[in-house]
């Protein structure tokens, strides 16, 4: 990732780190004994090894409607791994702020077998075209937990995710034995979906936990935008020290998001895969 990213990853971390210290003082000891833990403040790094399934349909500055492509079978993209940190700060026993941060950048060269009409570009039947997918992901959740126990969490979540997203094609074309650029096509586009979901978490034995949650919503339209989001995930996590452990998750994600003004353009991506992460507690 680019210092940029790192940077507006880090300094909100660093100073949810500091608003959560003078909380550490009113921990629980009966949370302590049971639970194994009463954290105030939780972080989570880690990867995330994704398989995708992604369609895009981009129109021309006219109006035209652009061709349907999908990523990974018309261009040749491929599986990604990727970085992800998420985690959440409580504020008391009922309360607690999620969020959480994902990203990656696929790339590929491909021969397409079919007339793509992308942006104000056509690239015809045995172009090579060059292709990058580069995404951003951000979620920012408010959660209540009704119910808080050493055993057994129950809460209920609502805030927004929102995809950052950029895609780029250029086809290359051979001049006298060198390979040069040429129709070079790029469109951006930031995607949040609000929603609402549900999240549970369970004491096995202290410190080890099963974990789950649920956010989305089916279908949204504000203004010209329209989108759904579904992101569900189920793990394990086993604390082997006081502050330190480590996690595997398997996440689901599906978002479709369209945008009709003056450019069409229709996104609809779907990804899966188990995430291995090492946790801090506080």
């Amino acid at each position: 990732m680019s210092r940029n990213t790192w940077v507006r990853i880090l300094i909100p971390v660093v100073a949810i780190i500091l608003a959560a210290a003078p909380a550490l003082a009113d921990k629980d000891p009966a949370f302590e004994r049971d639970k194994g833990m009463d954290e105030f403040f939780r972080l989570n790094l880690g990867g995330f090894f994704q398989t995708f399934d992604t369609t895009l349909k981009v129109g021309s500055s006219t109006g035209t409607p652009g061709t349907g492509i999908n990523l990974e079978n018309d261009l040749g993209l491929g599986n990604s791994n990727s970085f992800r940190v998420d985690g959440y700060w409580r504020w008391s026993h009922h309360f607690r702020l999620d969020f959480g941060y994902r990203g990656w950048n696929r790339t590929a060269t491909h021969t397409i077998s079919k007339q793509i009409d992308f942006d104000d570009q056509i690239y015809h039947i045995g172009a090579t075209v060059d292709f990058r997918h580069r995404a951003n992901i951000f979620d920012v959740y408010l959660g209540w937990s009704p119910v808080y126990t050493p055993q057994f969490e129950f809460g209920l979540m609502l805030g927004v995710s929102a995809e950052s997203l950029k895609f780029t094609m250029d086809r290359q074309v051979n001049v006298n034995g060198n390979v040069q650029t040429a129709n070079t096509s790029e469109r951006t586009v930031f995607a949040p979906v609000p929603a609402v979901g549900a999240y549970i978490s369970a004491t096995i034995m202290p410190r080890l936990f099963v974990h789950g949650d649920v956010r989305g919503f089916p279908s949204i339209t504000i203004g010209d935008y329209k989108g759904s989001l579904v992101d569900g995930r189920v793990g394990l996590d086993y604390f082997f020290s006081e502050h330190w452990g480590l996690g595997a998750t398997y996440n689901y994600v599906k978002m479709t998001f369209s945008h009709k003004v003056t450019r069409i353009y229709e996104f609809s991506s779907r990804y899966s895969g188990p995430m291995v992460y090492l946790g801090v507690a506080f």
